[in-house]
């Protein structure tokens, strides 16, 4: 019996931050294809009214260097997302340039390995990026607690993610 969990429960960090090697996290509405998708809107505000008039922000689930990550629920739909908060003026030049080039690469994806980015709200001070919220931790703490993966569980994380990089190669 696998301990794996359901698709996309897992997270790993930095390029790999984009690629959920494990599957769907049940509140994403996308399907399983692998197109590039539709525009992500990314709209620029003066404050953050308008996130918190469209989201209940809840819990924070992660923290970095200069962002947190919090549980938010869309008011209108009910879904969960994970809402990344990041502080542009705490953040490094380079630093910058990485968050830009991974939304710009989040807003071209649609696969069942890689997290989806739904919208993008940046004020003059902070980029909020609202993402799929996959709730069962990262990858190397399951590997910790476990200690080693079985052979049918290490196939299953590898095909997974080498279907995300082959994607992402093919898409440029």
């Amino acid at each position: 019996m696998s301990v794996l969990p359901e698709e996309r429960e897992l997270t790993m960090p930095c390029l790999l931050v984009l690629v959920q090697m494990l599957q769907s996290c049940g509140t994403s509405s996308r399907g399983k294809e692998s197109s590039l998708k539709d525009a992500v809107p990314h709209t620029r505000v003066d404050g953050e009214a308008m996130l918190y008039e469209n989201y209940q922000v809840g819990k924070k689930i992660g923290e970095g260097s200069f962002g947190k990550v919090y549980e938010a629920r869309h008011k209108e739909t009910d879904i969960f997302w994970a809402i990344k908060s990041l502080n542009k003026d705490k953040a490094s030049s380079m630093a910058l340039k990485q968050v830009e080039r991974e939304v710009t690469i989040l807003k071209k994806v649609n696969h069942p390995h890689i997290i989806n980015l739904k919208e993008v709200v940046e004020s003059a001070k902070r980029m909020y990026l609202v993402m799929e919220l996959c709730t069962g931790g990262e990858l190397a703490d399951v590997l910790t607690e476990k200690g080693h993966f079985t052979e049918e569980e290490t196939k299953i994380l590898m095909t997974r993610l080498c279907s995300a990089i082959s994607y992402l190669h093919k898409h440029g």
